[in-house]
């Protein structure tokens, strides 16, 4: 008798071998066969992300992948399918990619590093993320005016690239922003030299 494989793939190691005891009252597992080429990736995104990662998967989203930090793999994936629901305990949903893998160079289990643009930003203004404090009240940064004092300003914070928070609204080029410190100073204004020697970075695009 012969069976029939609905997939094509690699062969795995036999799970039975001749002399084995077998029965009829389970089932057993008598290899296991995988498909390596195309695979499948599994990818887990913010929530946050969900309306622009929908529309970019609808557009057709390429994935470059990094295996083992920093080998490459050759094939560009594109991202196929976007789960019917959100985890309530990880606030993130799923994304399915497909990539090419005639070398078999990436297992099925095996953890990669996943790169896709999402978008652009022409002259965006940014700070660095330590500097972004989220309260009730919004998202907000600590700057130094023109009058040497130190105010909170509420900024429209986008998304996050290489440590530098991207914002659309709130700030403009050459203002100072607090990096560290002075977090509890919301109530009034206050000279830099009273948050106790917090450090000031000038924000660009």
């Amino acid at each position: 008798m012969h069976d029939g494989c609905p997939i094509a793939g690699r062969i795995g190691e036999l799970q039975v071998k001749v002399g084995n005891l077998v029965g009829d009252a389970e089932q057993t597992e008598l290899v296991t066969i995988q498909q390596l080429h195309p695979m499948g990736l599994d990818l887990r995104a913010a929530a946050r992300y969900l309306p622009e990662t929908t529309a970019l998967v609808a557009r057709g989203l390429d994935i470059s992948l990094s295996v083992e930090g920093e080998r490459r793999h050759p094939h560009v994936g594109k991202a196929i399918f976007i789960d019917n629901k959100v985890d309530p305990l990880t606030s993130t949903f799923l994304v399915r990619a497909q990539v090419d893998n005639p070398e078999f160079s990436i297992l099925p289990g095996e953890y990669v590093k996943a790169t896709m643009t999402v978008g652009n930003y022409v002259d965006a203004v940014v700070v660095p993320e330590q500097s972004v404090v989220l309260g009730q009240e919004g998202t907000r940064v600590f700057v130094v005016d023109a009058e040497n004092k130190v105010q909170d300003v509420k900024v429209g914070a986008v998304d996050v690239y290489h440590g530098l928070r991207v914002l659309d609204s709130g700030l403009e080029p050459g203002q100072k922003v607090i990096v560290e410190g002075g977090f509890h100073r919301l109530d009034h204004l206050a000279r830099p030299d009273e948050l106790d020697g917090s450090p000031l970075r000038q924000i660009h695009r």
